[in-house]
């Protein structure tokens, strides 16, 4: 491919820069204004990872500043999202693209078709109950 076909390739490509880390997103102004950004998307999981696994609203905070920081440069925000309710209230919240994380998707529709430990047959429903074995 010559650099001319490069450039006209670039016109019909979506550039999506994802934020993952502390450091990023206190840079995520200059990250978002970067030249050839269409839109900015925070990875909560590495964020939080990257944190040290702090509370939510310490990663709901951060992502909110490079939100705001991706909005300011003009950019579009993307939200990763677990299901359809967290995707309304990321479009509410200013997302014009949204991501469906499907392990997160999977995940929860396996658990739905799998009972509870303590659903299942031949199980005391309360934990109290259930018998230990004691060596003499």
């Amino acid at each position: 491919m010559t650099a001319r076909e490069h450039l006209v390739a670039g016109e019909d490509t979506l550039v999506v820069v994802m934020i993952e880390t502390e450091r990023a997103c206190a840079a995520a102004g200059e990250i978002a204004a970067t030249e050839g950004v269409d839109a900015v998307l925070v990875g909560p999981s590495d964020l939080a990872a990257d944190c040290g696994f702090p509370g939510p609203d310490v990663v709901e905070g951060l992502t909110r500043r490079v939100h705001r920081a991706a909005h300011d440069a003009g950019r579009a925000v993307m939200s990763i999202v677990p299901s359809a309710e967290a995707a309304r209230a990321a479009e509410e919240a200013g997302a014009r693209l949204v991501l469906y994380n499907t392990a997160a998707v999977l995940m929860d529709a396996f658990r739905a078709l799998v009972p509870s430990a303590a659903d299942r047959p031949g199980r005391p429903r309360n934990p109290s109950l259930r018998q230990t074995s004691q060596t003499p």
